[in-house]
């Protein structure tokens, strides 16, 4: 079986984006939003976490005051992303990885939370993507999956960025939940409104 990789490359997009990602939203916009997911996951301090889709950092920036003698695998497929989160964040306890999320390399049972912010629209096989989060988790770790903004709202601004964008979409939250269960996690919240979605997951013991 050949390696699933993305049909549509989208690093260009972002990679142009980059120097102007961290103006494009008021400061601290999302903190809540951020602040929310990781009170999902509960307990990070000494864990090991990866945060797929890290852009230019935003979600280190919170990790790294909680997550004492853990570590931080930060992955973007998006090198201009990653070099400006890189700039921001000199933190030993942070590896950054720019690489495709199927390619990223992490050993298998080797990370206790997956966290994916705002990033779940972007990948071609999901399905896949699923699967690679259950191979890094360690049994019963978690994986979360959230966004600050509803399906429709998100489909609108896709549809207006155009190009490799204008296509991703999120699915319904409980579709989304039941992708992650035949993908070896036991669903915990699937859940979504007008402003925000969220799935979190735990790696079944016998996946």
């Amino acid at each position: 079986m050949s390696d699933p990789l993305p049909t549509v490359d989208r690093r260009a997009v972002f990679d142009a984006l980059a120097p102007r990602w961290d103006g494009m939203r008021p400061a601290g916009a999302q903190d809540e939003a951020v602040e929310r997911g990781l009170a999902l996951v509960g307990e990070i301090e000494d864990r090991v976490v990866a945060d797929v889709g890290c852009g230019t950092g935003l979600i280190e920036g919170h990790l790294v005051l909680r997550i004492g003698n853990g570590r931080i695998f930060a992955i973007d497929s998006s090198a201009g992303m990653v070099a400006k989160a890189r700039a921001k964040h000199a933190d030993a306890r942070v590896e950054w990885l720019c690489a495709d999320v199927l390619r990223a390399g992490l050993a298998s049972a080797s990370v206790d939370i997956v966290l994916c912010y705002n990033t779940w629209p972007h990948f071609d096989d999901p399905q896949a993507v699923a699967r690679e989060f259950g191979r890094w988790l360690k049994p019963r770790g978690l994986a979360l999956v959230w966004h600050d903004i509803g399906r429709a709202r998100l489909a609108a601004v896709h549809a207006g960025a155009g190009g490799p964008l204008a296509g991703d979409r999120l699915p319904p939250a409980t579709e989304l939940g039941a992708l992650f269960t035949a993908s070896g996690f036991d669903a915990l919240r699937a859940e979504e409104d007008e402003g925000s979605y969220t799935l979190l997951a735990r790696r079944s013991c016998g996946a």
